[in-house]
């Protein structure tokens, strides 16, 4: 359970509690004042005091200002000292007053403070062993050893709530270091991601400066051969009925100087070849994208290829690739989730892609940026694009429309 949950489910459960132990005085008090001899004025005074904690009670826990928290702590613990009279001779009352005072003091203040007050407002209650005449009546002060049972349960009431209050602290203090981790692991995945665009738009341009200067040494030598051979063929027409000795040197000359010429464009187009860039695309891609996030976070991440091509449109794989990488992100920094399963498939003309987590859902789905993000990319493709959140996790759809043509063209695009 985290510490919101946990709140939420000891704020009710006190309020339920302290309500009822309220009542139980109330009736409890009722019937020993009319065997104490209260007259009917005393009783309804008592339980309008009763009545009061309890409202008190109630506001406390449902409002949210602390200063009306604080001030109805304040008028309980009035009221408590008011009808401590009444426990001179039924000691074991006192705790039915004070431990709902108590598990609201655990509610309010931080833990050293509430060891504090709750101690002194215990110290307070069990100080005074005096008799005192209350509402017409003598109120005799309780045996030592009631008085000490007494105590001991309260004392002990405060050391449970300290107890709890302590082991809520440390679950808060352990979600926000996780939450701090899981942003540290989230930022360093983007920022590998980044990094690892970057360096692939970096590469994807020094490869077209190479292909540039290469495509430049293959003109500039196809032109010099060119411009040679043509100079030296129409300088060997004039050989012809003058010297044609000079005119087999020449063609000899023109001849090598092809050779030559073919030989060096071979040698550019086959290091052109050599240079194309290598950077993982399609599957491959998504892959390695999927690859690194499960090593970098922990989280577990099935995966099913089924029939999906080995490459597809560039539109297509960016989207499909921002589709994964958001929706593994916001799977671990909004749900939580410890394992995500993703399917693929090519069916009847369209990719479609599932990613499905075992995180916590929403109860009410607003799309922010990230999902609209995705949302924009795929529709930007023709395609539609899903959000749900399940009974258990969260799911991510994505249905984007891709041709065989485009598949063909693609593959064979690669293939060249």
């Amino acid at each position: 359970m985290d510490s919101r949950r946990f709140s939420l489910t000891s704020r009710i459960a006190s309020l339920v509690f302290s309500l009822g132990f309220y009542l139980l005085s109330l009736l409890i008090v009722i019937r020993l004042g009319e065997q104490a001899g209260f007259d009917a004025n005393a009783l309804v005074q008592i339980a309008i005091s009763i009545a009061a904690l309890a409202a008190a009670a109630l506001l406390f826990f449902l409002h949210r200002n602390p200063t009306v928290k604080g001030l109805a702590l304040l008028a309980q613990f009035l009221i408590g000292l008011f009808l401590g009279v009444i426990a001179k001779p039924y000691i074991w009352l006192e705790p039915l007053w004070f431990i709902p005072l108590a598990v609201q003091y655990g509610h309010m203040l931080n833990l050293p403070l509430f060891v504090v007050i709750a101690s002194g407002t215990l110290l307070v209650n069990y100080s005074d062993t005096n008799s005192v005449v209350a509402w017409g009546s003598l109120l005799e002060a309780s045996p030592e050893w009631d008085r000490l049972i007494s105590f001991t349960l309260c004392a002990a009431t405060v050391l449970a709530i300290a107890a709890v209050r302590f082991l809520y602290d440390g679950l808060k203090k352990a979600e926000a270091l996780v939450a701090n981790l899981k942003n540290n692991i989230l930022k360093l995945t983007r920022a590998n991601y980044d990094f690892q665009k970057y360096a692939a738009d970096t590469e994807e341009l020094t490869l077209k400066r190479e292909r540039l200067r290469i495509s430049r040494e293959i003109h500039d030598t196809i032109g010099y051969t060119m411009t040679t051979l043509r100079m030296m063929l129409e300088a060997g027409t004039d050989l012809i009925s003058t010297s044609p000795l000079m005119l087999e040197v020449q063609l000899h000359k023109a001849l090598e100087m092809l050779t030559k010429g073919h030989r060096d464009i071979r040698v550019s187009l086959r290091e052109l070849q050599e240079r194309e860039s290598d950077r993982p695309r399609g599957l491959k891609g998504l892959s390695n994208l999927i690859e690194l996030f499960s090593k970098t976070t922990g989280v577990r991440v099935l995966v099913e290829w089924g029939n999906l091509p080995w490459h597809f449109p560039a539109a297509i794989e960016e989207a499909l690739y921002r589709f994964v990488q958001e929706g593994m992100s916001n799977a671990l920094s909004h749900g939580n989730a410890t394992e995500i399963r993703a399917h693929f498939r090519y069916d009847d003309g369209r990719l479609i892609a599932l990613l499905t987590d075992d995180g916590v859902g929403a109860d009410m789905l607003i799309e922010g940026m990230g999902l609209n993000g995705m949302r924009e990319r795929i529709e930007s493709c023709g395609g539609s694009f899903t959000a749900r959140s399940l009974r258990i996790g969260f799911q991510l759809e994505a249905h984007i429309p891709m041709q065989e043509e485009q598949l063909a063209e693609d593959s064979l695009a690669h293939r060249r």
